[in-house]
């Protein structure tokens, strides 16, 4: 099935992983990996973890070691890349927004890295999507979707894929999320993200974990 009929569902750890990427790096050109699965008779995508990986333009070669380490950890837990979140600086509007009397601009090609990335994913998962985080959204309202989803258009997994805004987007679960939001943005626990470029710094000498394993387990010590 192709992806114009999927609906996607933002779990709650990889929801609040994404957006805490985003408020630790904020107007940061950031980049991540959603991890998830679909059911074999279902016609539904599963976001259940995201892989913060960078907050500064990023270099092919450094993005190709970053996704083959975040392979090896979806192998282990049995689930896909199902996609990949984008922020602020990067643009991704080579990713239409589906109205087609409007001219797409020059800024709203798809960078070429990006696009080598989005190929790649596609041919390991053809369902696989573009989030376009959007800041001026996320500043008014964390529990409507602070971006846009983008799905290929194309079932041909060989070919480069061309990208259309996707709207059968929700998020699991909202109460227990806002819950969360409330609670971990009171105490600032998005600065405790850890993300793929700040495992790589060891300047200061500490190991840090870029999946993130414990962000979630403040929740009852603050209370």
């Amino acid at each position: 099935m192709g992806s114009a009929k999927m609906t996607y569902i933002w779990m709650h750890d990889a929801y609040l992983k994404m957006v805490f990427h985003a408020y630790k790096y904020l107007n940061a050109p950031l980049t991540g990996i959603c991890l998830g699965y679909k059911e074999s008779k279902d016609d539904r995508i599963y976001i259940v973890d995201a892989v913060p990986l960078f907050h500064h333009q990023v270099l092919a070669p450094m993005l190709e070691l970053a996704f083959m380490q975040v392979s090896r950890l979806a192998a282990q837990r049995q689930l896909s890349l199902v996609g990949f979140y984008v922020a602020e600086e990067i643009h991704c509007d080579a990713l239409s927004t589906g109205e087609p009397e409007k001219k797409e601009s020059s800024k709203n090609a798809l960078p070429l890295w990006m696009c080598d990335v989005s190929a790649k994913m596609k041919q390991a998962f053809p369902q696989s999507f573009v989030f376009k985080a959007d800041g001026k959204m996320m500043s008014h309202s964390l529990l409507s979707l602070p971006g846009h989803m983008f799905t290929s258009v194309s079932s041909d997994v060989s070919s480069s894929p061309a990208w259309k805004m996707h709207h059968s987007v929700i998020l699991d679960d909202p109460d227990r999320i806002k819950q969360s939001i409330d609670h971990y943005f009171r105490h600032q626990r998005f600065s405790d993200l850890v993300d793929f470029e700040r495992y790589l710094d060891r300047s200061d000498g500490l190991v840090l974990d870029y999946t993130n394993p414990k962000i979630f387990e403040t929740f009852k010590k603050d209370v």
